[in-house]
């Protein structure tokens, strides 16, 4: 994946070090696409596994073929911009607005085609079955006077952006078979989209002796040491358990978490790890996991930059479980149904109320937003047919995006207005007190191991 990659930052001229090194590489399982490679700024994708084509609703075909890449994504389009200004919507679209465009759409789709040729895409059979459009993305002006999903009245005043959508086979918003994204500003690709590779003439990577390679077992490892089997105590598991839940009965308080106040120890199961691995363990109620079972002795860092610290004792993930569960038990097609049920909150609300629950569980919200930029984003899912949609739910991230193992993950209810997820891989950016069990090796020694 990292040669065929390379082809393509070389064609396309992409601001990455040549050839790419730091990265992170995602090989999928077989049958489900190759994988992915990630650098810093970039995403590129051989998601592909399809066995026939798929013709979607406009009439256009998808057909995502097995070794070639599909999607090249800029993480961080309007980076210069959001470092600047932060990410609420509205200043980046004023700030968008007064960028001047060095093209227009004769030019976007100029430099559209030149690019596609450049890593061979038959142009030619491309427009043969589907013709070009172009369209420059724009922003209404003034106040939004009508709800999300309608159209806007007939004459809403709106201001063009210096973003150039060059499609093949529908408009953007459609998935077309042949998506390139421009920003003309910079004169820059913000993404290439291929949901038709057939139209692709390179040649897909292919695996030699690949059932070969996976059922081949690893070789056999050095002899490691034996190690003293992990025994908790009784004594240790009750103290242990008890900390855990003032610690969960915390955040159940301050979260606002729809739990049992105070929760105890009768209601939930406790996983407590022996206290010489320096971890703690997690707990499980019927509603919700708190997981405290991260123990790392230092620092480490990501192939992306970010550094990741569990410190012993603190909160690293709360999870509702089943967070879905009563919508779903209204009726059998609750996955369609979810795309239509309204959400009581939009992106600037989500991104509040993530940082007032920081703030209320002592997380250092300043010095996390000094280091890494906020993102809220309204997630989608696929409606079965690959067309993606908005769902009622909102991830606020810092230090990359909710599938990219951020720093900070929130997710957030649109339905509810409730914290269902919550992950902190950097602990070191929550000021509470970790938790501790007095003598807690004295505690796990008072009762020996059961013999066998």
């Amino acid at each position: 994946m990292l040669a065929e990659v390379n082809f393509y930052v070389e064609r396309l001229n992409l601001p990455e070090s040549r050839p790419i090194k730091n990265t992170s590489v995602r090989v999928a399982p077989p049958g489900r696409g190759l994988g992915a490679v990630e650098t810093r700024d970039f995403l590129y994708s051989f998601l592909g596994s399809d066995r026939k084509p798929i013709t979607n609703e406009h009439g256009a075909d998808w057909f995502l073929e097995h070794g070639k890449l599909a999607y090249i994504i800029r993480k961080e389009p309007f980076e210069l911009i959001t470092h600047e200004l932060g990410n609420d919507p509205s200043v980046l679209t004023e700030k968008l607005a007064s960028l001047r465009s060095r093209i227009n759409t004769n030019q976007a789709y100029q430099l559209a085609t030149q690019w596609l040729a450049a890593v061979d895409v038959d142009i030619t059979a491309l427009e043969k079955r589907y013709p070009p459009m172009v369209a420059q993305q724009f922003a209404y002006v003034g106040p939004i006077t009508w709800k999300l999903g309608e159209e806007p009245p007939p004459n809403t005043p709106r201001k063009l952006l210096p973003v150039f959508d060059v499609t093949w086979g529908g408009a953007a918003e459609s998935s077309p078979p042949v998506w390139v994204e421009i920003f003309g500003a910079t004169k820059e690709l913000i993404h290439l989209r291929m949901e038709d590779t057939r139209y692709s003439k390179r040649s897909p990577i292919v695996i030699t002796n690949e059932l070969e390679l996976i059922y081949t077992p690893d070789p056999p490892k050095k002899q490691m040491v034996a190690r003293t089997p992990m025994y908790v105590s009784p004594a240790y598991h009750k103290a242990a358990t008890a900390m855990m839940l003032m610690e969960a009965n915390f955040l159940i308080r301050k979260l606002g978490l729809h739990e049992s106040n105070p929760l105890l120890a009768t209601q939930v199961v406790a996983h407590v790890a022996d206290p010489k691995t320096r971890e703690r363990g997690y707990l499980k109620s019927e509603n919700f996991e708190f997981h405290f079972e991260e123990a790392d002795s230092k620092p480490h860092k990501s192939p992306l930059g970010r550094e990741y610290f569990g410190e012993p004792g603190k909160l690293i993930m709360l999870m509702k479980r089943n967070a879905w569960r009563e919508y779903q038990n209204q009726a059998d097609d609750f996955e369609e149904r979810f795309f239509h049920l309204p959400s009581l909150i939009h992106t600037n609300e989500a991104y509040q109320m993530a940082m007032q629950w920081l703030a209320s569980i002592q997380v250092d919200v300043a010095a996390l937003e000094k280091k890494y930029k906020p993102r809220i984003v309204h997630a989608e899912c696929g409606n079965g047919n690959g067309v993606q949609r908005k769902v009622p739910v909102f991830n606020v991230t810092w230090g990359g995006a909710s599938d990219q193992e951020p720093i900070v993950c929130m997710s957030i209810s649109g339905l509810t207005r409730e914290l269902v997820y919550l992950s902190i891989a950097d602990t070191r950016f929550s000021k509470r007190q970790p938790i501790v069990v007095p003598n807690a090796l004295e505690l796990n020694k008072s009762q020996n191991p059961p013999t066998k």
